[in-house]
Order: structure tokens, then sequence, then C-alpha cells
């Protein structure tokens, strides 16, 4: 399953507590991953999975921590870190 937006897009309008799925499978990888793991690196995100149909859902919760993302980023978040 594919997310329904981008990940960078999710980050800007995302409030605390809220979930974006970024795979739902059982392998796990490609850009969505690399951007997920860059934001949680960051401390912008906390990493979860939970069951479902057909394997797991993985997800990116959004803390409570304000950021700002420019409208050109696609996944290097790196400009963002404190």
């Amino acid at each position: 399953m594919k997310p329904s937006i981008p990940f960078s897009q999710w980050l800007r309008t995302a409030r605390a507590g809220d979930e974006f799925v970024y795979h739902t499978g059982h392998p796990v990888g490609g850009h969505h991953l690399r951007a997920v793991r860059q934001a949680y690196n960051m401390g912008v995100v906390t990493l979860a999975q939970r069951r479902a149909q057909h394997g797991f859902d993985y997800l990116a919760i959004m803390l409570a921590v304000p950021v700002r993302v420019p409208e050109d980023c696609q996944f290097d978040l790196s400009w963002a870190r404190p």
C-alpha cells in the first residue's frame, strides 16, 4: 500500500499524535523509509508498527515538536536539525 500523500507534505500539516502509514506488508524499504528515518533521527516523529490484515502497518507518529518544512523539500530533512 502506498501513502496517499508524500511524507514531506504530511510533515507540513501533521499535528502531534497524527499517524502516517508509510508501508503496509512485510518488507520495508524505499524512499519513504529513508525520509521517515531522517525525520525520526531529527526527533520529529516516532516509529511504530501494528498488525494489519496482510502483515504490518509501519507508522510515523508526529511528536509535539514544531517543524517548518520548505515547499521544495522532498526527503532530505537535515536542514531542520536543531
